[in-house]
């Protein structure tokens, strides 16, 4: 959906996942198993950040991911039984709008 809209997407997954992304033409994919993709999302975006993140990561990864939104982004929190961040694992900043799905 976010590329039928134009949507630049950078991608998080295990390096085993990286063909199928690319196949589905996602052009930035970074490892998932690294908080290393925080600081490459803040480079490729010249520190603009992002307005959505659709997350399925835990712990330091979820609130990580949460400083990469812009103020009013959202972040979506997918496949995860007990928010990591709506649910009080982290720090859900006030200007954003978090969502469990």
């Amino acid at each position: 959906m976010a590329q039928a809209v134009g949507a630049e997407i950078f991608a998080t997954a295990s390096a085993s996942k990286w063909e199928v992304l690319r196949g589905l033409g996602v052009a930035h994919i970074m490892n998932s198993r690294s908080l290393d993709f925080v600081e490459e999302v803040r480079r490729l975006t010249k520190g603009e950040a992002v307005d959505v993140v659709l997350n399925s990561l835990r712990g330091e990864f979820a609130t990580q991911s949460l400083t990469l939104l812009r103020p009013g982004g959202r972040f979506v929190e997918i496949g995860v039984s007990r928010g990591a961040i709506g649910a009080g694992g982290g720090d859900a900043r006030p200007w954003c709008q978090v969502r469990s799905v």
